[in-house]
């Protein structure tokens, strides 16, 4: 018999887990001196233990380990049990693998500094097919296929990418952005749609960002200052146009003009 002291170093399994193990009947003592409770172990539970380690390892649950040690099982359930977790396991290498992929992808956009000065000009007017909608980050998608649908129907050209307005200058929450979403179009003939506006000849300063979505901020921080420093007035909510012809979007490789309204600041 080993004590738990004993016990734990030659497993390497803390005490204070030993007895965790004990309170979920993962890993029971072999016997318990009901006198002093004091715990101790035999060489049946230097096996178990070798086992709770080896599955441990490899990053399966407790209850999973459970019931592999102590359920009865024929030598195809343990054989399915384990392939399932080399799968899990597999998946889990993927994940990481991609996680590493991507926050090197943003080092790489931090190094490279490639955003573009901030500009200041003046748009002209132009026509728009555009649906605004109060929704989450994937009704985005929903709605640009609307937008396009919608043009092919009614024989409208689109001239350009599709910018996305936030009107909603409350908390963003899981499905109350307040945004609308709109392409450029070009208007050959009449088409009486409501769908289709005119925005005004207005000034703005925009800054194209380059890199990931994680850094957009750092453009918008960007631009801010440069209307700060210029002495102007936000007259209007922000958008963002994605300069980009894919039909899926890389996150972490965006182009975006980042745009805001302005106005002079009469003192």
């Amino acid at each position: 018999m080993y004590t738990i002291g004993q016990f734990s170093i030659m497993t390497k399994i803390p005490q204070k887990t030993l007895r965790y193990y004990d309170e979920i009947d993962l890993l029971k003592p072999a016997q318990i001196d009901f006198e002093n409770n004091y715990r101790y172990y035999d060489d049946n539970s230097i096996l178990t233990a070798q086992q709770i380690l080896i599955y441990r390892s490899c990053k399966m649950p407790l209850e999973q380990i459970k019931e592999i040690i102590y359920q009865p099982h024929n030598t195809k359930d343990l054989k399915s049990i384990l392939t399932s977790q080399i799968y899990f396991l597999k998946q889990k290498a993927a994940e990481i693998s991609q996680s590493q992929s991507v926050l090197q992808n943003i080092i790489n956009s931090l190094d490279e500094n490639q955003n573009e000065s901030v500009r200041d000009y003046v748009h002209d007017e132009k026509n728009i097919l555009s649906i605004q909608k109060e929704g989450n980050h994937s009704t985005i998608g929903e709605i640009i296929s609307e937008l396009f649908e919608m043009a092919v129907k009614n024989n409208i050209q689109v001239i350009g990418s599709h910018t996305i307005i936030w009107h909603s200058e409350k908390d963003f929450t899981e499905n109350s952005i307040d945004m609308e979403i709109y392409f450029p179009i070009n208007l050959t003939e009449n088409c009486d749609i409501q769908n289709i506006k005119k925005i005004q000849k207005q000034r703005y300063c925009e800054i194209i960002h380059h890199g990931s979505m994680v850094t957009l901020s750092t453009s918008y921080a960007q631009l801010y200052s440069f209307i700060q420093e210029n002495k102007l007035i936000i007259n209007g909510p922000f958008e963002e146009t994605f300069l980009s012809n894919k039909k899926f979007l890389d996150p972490q490789n965006m182009k975006i003009i980042i745009a805001a309204p302005v106005k002079e600041a009469f003192i």
